[in-house]
């Protein structure tokens, strides 16, 4: 099998937030600041970075949709915005056949894929009063350029701040962790959309640049590790300028 990151499976159109969150449930915090350090405690720790395991076959689909997607993003894009619930309804555009699109539907169901270690290495979560920073080299510096505000309730991540947004519960185990799980979420866009989850192709081209930034931090039920997912996407001119959507796991 081999693994591709989220951020490449993003790009090959699968909606993985939907793949993790089929049964979603919001509901009002309760000690976030408590809690996220009860989910971050002070020291060093074993931090795998995940990626979603694909068969050679899938893998084979997935670069057939990709070079079909890439022909015409703007009509994947409005596609996907108008999609009902369940599979995208069969376009030529697609990039492959209506039979090979049956199977890439079946082959990318929540209950046939899972994530798997990518790169493995050590973090050191360090606090300052009211901060929890990391520490790390290697393929996981990138975290050092995000932290905590426990005071503020807020997530930083270079000069963007993420305000608190939202606690989810996720009451299944059919998707790509293969657990149910619970999680805060912080979310940030620029500039600031009210309606920002129907947000069309045309709009995002008239505002000329759009920067989106998101983390997760929760733990799985079934093993009790603690995850941390950070998303972000950054778009100039309606062109995709970086996209990325990496959970981290620690290792108890």
């Amino acid at each position: 099998m081999k693994i591709i990151t989220f951020s490449l499976f993003l790009s090959l159109g699968i909606n993985l937030n939907s793949l993790g969150q089929i049964t979603a449930a919001q509901s009002v915090p309760t000690d976030v600041a408590g809690n996220t350090q009860r989910l971050l405690p002070v020291g060093t720790k074993k931090l795998s970075a995940m990626g979603v395991s694909m068969s050679p076959r899938l893998m084979a689909l997935s670069e057939k949709f990709k070079a079909g997607i890439q022909k015409d993003p703007s009509w994947i894009i409005e596609q996907t915005k108008r999609a009902k619930p369940g599979p995208m309804i069969y376009d030529k555009k697609i990039g492959m056949t209506e039979a090979e699109w049956a199977e890439y539907q079946t082959a990318i169901d929540p209950g046939n894929l899972r994530v798997a270690p990518q790169f493995t290495g050590d973090v050191k979560i360090v606090r300052d009063k009211n901060t929890l920073r990391f520490i790390a080299t290697d393929k996981l510096a990138m975290l050092n350029d995000s932290w905590f505000d426990l005071a503020k309730n807020e997530v930083h991540i270079a000069e963007y701040v993420l305000p608190f947004v939202q606690e989810t519960t996720v009451g299944t185990a059919t998707n790509v962790y293969g657990s149910s799980w619970k999680a805060y979420t912080w979310e940030m866009h620029d500039p600031q959309v009210d309606d920002f989850e129907n947000l069309d192709f045309e709009k995002i081209k008239a505002m000329k640049k759009l920067t989106v930034f998101n983390v997760q931090l929760g733990k799985l039920d079934k093993t009790g590790q603690t995850f941390m997912k950070l998303k972000g996407q950054s778009i100039v001119n309606g062109v995709s300028k970086y996209s990325f959507d990496t959970p981290f796991f620690f290792q108890e």
